[in-house]
C-alpha cells in the first residue's frame, strides 16, 4: 500500500514539473519588469501536446457576431465543427451532425452576456471560443 501511495506520489510530482516547465517557456517578456503570462488553457493545452494527445479542433461561429447588441431576449448560435462533435453552448449541451454543423437557442439577460461555445472531437481534443452579446431592451 505504501509503494502505490509513493508511486502515485512520484508520479503527481513528475506531471507537476512538466506543468510548470512548460508554464515557464511559454511567459514571453514584454520589457524587462513585465512578463506576460499565457493562459492557463493554453498551458494545458501545451502540456497535453507534449503527451501527444492534441489535435486541432476547428470551430466556426457564423452566428451571432461577436459583442453584437440586441433588444430580442434571445440569440440562435450556429456554428461549425468537426461531426459527431459534442459541443456546449453555455453549458447546454447538443451534438454536432455528421457535417459538424451546430445550432442552438439560449436566452440573454440584461447587459453583456458571454456565451461560451466549447467543441470535444471524439478523441477528447477540443477548443473553446467565447462570444460577447448585449441585450439592450431599449435599442431598436
Amino acid at each position: 500500500m505504501k509503494n502505490f501511495l509513493l508511486l502515485g506520489a512520484v508520479i503527481i510530482i513528475l506531471f507537476a514539473g512538466i506543468i510548470g516547465f512548460k508554464k515557464q517557456s511559454v511567459l514571453t517578456p514584454t520589457n524587462s519588469s513585465q512578463e506576460q503570462v499565457i493562459p492557463t488553457a493554453v498551458v494545458t493545452r501545451l502540456a497535453t501536446q507534449v503527451q501527444g494527445q492534441v489535435k486541432t479542433v476547428p470551430l466556426t461561429i457564423s452566428e451571432p457576431s461577436n459583442n453584437l447588441v440586441t433588444s430580442t431576449s434571445s440569440v440562435t448560435v450556429k456554428g461549425i465543427t468537426v461531426g459527431n462533435a459534442d459541443v456546449s453552448v453555455n453549458e447546454k449541451d447538443l451534438k454536432s451532425d455528421a457535417q459538424g454543423n451546430f445550432s442552438t437557442t439560449i436566452s440573454l439577460d440584461e447587459g453583456e452576456n458571454i456565451i461560451a461555445v466549447l467543441a470535444v472531437d471524439q478523441a477528447g481534443n477540443f477548443v473553446e471560443q467565447d462570444l460577447t452579446v448585449t441585450l439592450n431592451s431599449g435599442a431598436q
